[in-house]
């Protein structure tokens, strides 16, 4: 039973968030006809165990600084629905950071002290998302990370450890991943805007307004359903990766759904749905890459 309040803390059905980047990192490097078991599942683990270590440090902070209330329109947090005692969820974060941070260690020497850079980086920023006066969430810096160390970094760190270099095309990759699972965030902050300007977490949403989070969740869709026509102009060989484009399709009724959604509530489902739709878009690039 415990077991599946962790788990539920660790919020399983966002996690594909740190696993694709490291997929799509993964396929570019054996593009290049490299590739290794051992530090593909290391890279893959730090990332899963930094996202939960992030998970649980938000569930701890946005309930101690009062954004997560009985008010709260999203799946139940730990601390929140008062599942498990806060300082046990802190202490979950900082084991999960911990691994995280020794996955780190065991990949320096396959590329050297760059792998303890990105973690302790990684580590810091996952922290002072909600952590602190000023976090990166309650700036409205949240879509900034997720883009950069769920996109960039993740995929642009997973070709480097398993090829030894960053290309331009994986370079390019990376915005897809980062794109998708920066609109999981905005679907969340679209959902949470008015209990977060109560709190004063000045998320883009409570910023600017419903609607421009809404055209922002449209513009992630739309770009990152670009990103695969890009890699194929830079990579000519690898026109099977188009069909990452595909997820444009699917992402119509989601789409309209966050435009015409005026019941909180019902943005759980996109919620997923966007997360599925990352799952979807990760499958087809890796596939079309192969091909």
């Amino acid at each position: 039973m415990a077991f599946v309040v962790w788990l539920e803390g660790a919020r399983p059905k966002t996690l594909i968030a740190g696993v694709s980047p490291v997929i799509i990192g993964s396929v570019v490097a054996s593009g290049k006809g490299q590739f290794s078991i051992l530090p593909f599942l290391l890279v893959l683990l730090f990332s899963i165990c930094t996202q939960i270590g992030t998970n649980y440090s938000n569930d701890y902070y946005d309930f101690i600084k009062g954004a997560d209330t009985s008010d709260r329109k999203g799946p139940r947090r730990l601390a929140q629905a008062q599942l498990v005692a806060p300082h046990k969820i802190l202490f979950a974060s900082f084991v999960m950071f911990a691994m995280s941070m020794l996955c780190s260690i065991f990949l320096i020497p396959v590329v050297g002290f760059v792998s303890l850079l990105i973690g302790i980086s990684s580590v810091f920023f996952g922290v002072f998302y909600t952590a602190g006066r000023y976090s990166l969430s309650y700036m409205g810096l949240g879509e900034v990370f997720v883009l950069l160390f769920f996109g960039i970094v993740a995929t642009c760190g997973s070709e480097y450890v398993l090829s030894g270099s960053i290309s331009l095309v994986g370079f390019v990759a990376s915005f897809g991943p980062g794109l998708l699972s920066t609109a999981i965030i905005v679907v969340n902050n679209l959902r949470d805007m008015h209990e977060d300007e109560k709190v004063k977490k000045k998320t883009l949403a409570v910023r600017f307004g419903s609607l421009f989070a809404k055209n922002e969740y449209l513009f992630c869709i739309l770009i990152a359903s670009l990103v695969p026509v890009i890699c194929y102009v830079l990579s000519p060989s690898r026109y099977g990766v188009v069909l990452a484009s595909l997820i444009c399709v699917p992402a119509i009724p989601l789409v309209k759904r966050v435009f015409l959604s005026k019941n909180a509530e019902a943005l759980n489902g996109v919620l997923g749905q966007t997360g599925l739709l990352l799952l979807i878009y990760t499958l087809l690039f890796s596939v079309g890459w192969m091909l």
